[in-house]
């Protein structure tokens, strides 16, 4: 069996897109701060990310076949490597050139993320198709790589060369990832193809389809939740703020550890997901804890929380997404399924950013509010309220029951042949 050059690629362009996207947060706000820049407007700068990364995600879903799935993977890198590059000039620039830029830089940073998501998710169906769930969740270990070696080497640049040695590192990084992925990306495997009368939009509206969206979102919504707030919380329990990082590398962990079990398992994907979304009840449930559970209030018992969370998210992740992949072909059939697989690669894309747009200052301000247990616990009877949409959805009920009485016809037929 030879090498798969073509995954080796997507793994390292996804490995240091994550890492790009990880080094920010942790020094732009200081940065920032020690110009009297507020966080407020810190805080928009960083949105602007998943705003292009939300649009561009859509478009390309429909137009990804037409630009060709290998240039807009390079197109993305090259986007990253443009705005990793430049972040290194803002030190030196006056207050109002550093936000202009900083907005900029950011807005094409997105873009590159948008482009980079959603030609690996179409270039492993296009070459996977009979192991989906498989390769996202290999790929899903080259994003945890990206998320922890990030930080480190940043941290590590950071007290050699400042600020600026940060991003022209891994800006490099980026220049190096480009030719190597234009080469490991075979040639073939985009075609340019007509146009279709089907949008994203039509996809959307299959209400078959939408359940399966629905809970990817649900999914993208509980890990975003806890990024504005979970470090605030943390604070409560008196640990050492070195401890953070360590602590929010948790639900990777784990969400790593699950990856052999679900694409082994043999529970079929519906059920996958509806215990991963009653694992997401029980983690945000506990990841406070909840005042009304009677937990005493315990690290011991967050740490589990967040730790489970990791958990739920891989059960519906690899299982809902192969599944719409599957259900969009099969619903709308009379149309290439490498365009349909574009499509969905698209929204699947976008839904994540849209849930790092929504969910952060929603969990800000029931924090602010209401205090981050509660606010918790308001998530968790939300994903409850879904999970009871779910489990009496009629189409849902009809895939399980099919799914029971093929197997029951199968037991049947193989007593009749004895």
């Amino acid at each position: 069996m030879g090498i798969d050059v073509t995954f080796i690629g997507l793994f390292i362009a996804n490995t240091i897109a994550c890492a790009v996207y990880s080094i920010l947060a942790p020094y732009l706000p200081t940065e920032a701060n020690a110009r009297g820049i507020n966080s407020f407007i810190v805080g928009l700068m960083l949105a602007g990310y998943p705003l292009t990364a939300f649009i561009s995600s859509l478009l390309l879903g429909k137009y990804l076949g037409k630009f060709g799935k290998r240039r807009v993977l390079v197109f993305g890198c090259s986007c990253e490597m443009f705005s990793t590059l430049g972040y290194s000039l803002l030190p030196f620039l006056p207050i109002e050139y550093f936000l202009i830029l900083g907005f900029t830089l950011r807005l094409f940073q997105g873009l590159g993320a948008g482009c980079i998501g959603t030609s690996t998710y179409s270039l492993i169906v296009a070459n996977y198709p009979n192991e989906i769930q498989k390769y996202l969740g290999i790929l899903n270990i080259s994003s945890a790589l990206g998320f922890m070696a990030g930080p480190v080497g940043a941290s590590m640049l950071f007290a050699i060369g400042g600020f600026s040695l940060i991003y022209i590192t891994f800006g490099l990084l980026n220049l190096l990832l480009i030719p190597m992925v234009y080469c490991l990306i075979d040639k073939d495997i985009y075609s340019l193809m007509g146009e279709h009368d089907i949008t994203s939009l039509d996809l959307i509206k299959n209400s078959i389809i939408r359940d399966y969206f629905f809970v990817l979102i649900i999914s993208s919504i509980s890990m975003c939740f806890i990024s504005p707030t979970y470090s605030l919380h943390l604070q409560s329990f008196n640990i050492s703020d070195n401890l953070f990082g360590l602590i929010f590398a948790l639900p990777t962990v784990s969400f790593i550890a699950s990856i052999y079990f679900v694409i082994n398992n043999s529970w079929g994907h519906k059920r996958l997901f509806l215990s991963g979304i009653i694992i997401l009840i029980i983690a945000n449930l506990t990841i406070g804890p909840w005042e009304y559970l009677y937990l005493p209030h315990s690290i011991y018992i967050s740490l589990i929380g967040i730790f489970i969370l990791g958990i739920g998210i891989c059960f519906i992740y690899l299982s809902a997404l192969p599944e719409a992949i599957s259900k969009s072909h099969y619903e709308f059939s009379n149309y290439p399924k490498d365009y349909i697989s574009d499509l969905v690669s698209g929204l699947a894309n976008s839904f994540s950013f849209m849930a790092e747009m929504v969910a952060p200052p929603c969990s800000g301000y029931l924090r602010d509010h209401f205090g981050f247990e509660n606010a918790q616990a308001l998530l968790a009877g939300a994903t409850f309220v879904c999970l009871l949409y779910l489990i009496n959805s009629p189409r849902l009920v009809d895939s399980l029951k099919t799914k029971i009485e093929s197997t029951e016809m199968a037991e049947i037929t193989e007593t009749l042949k004895s």
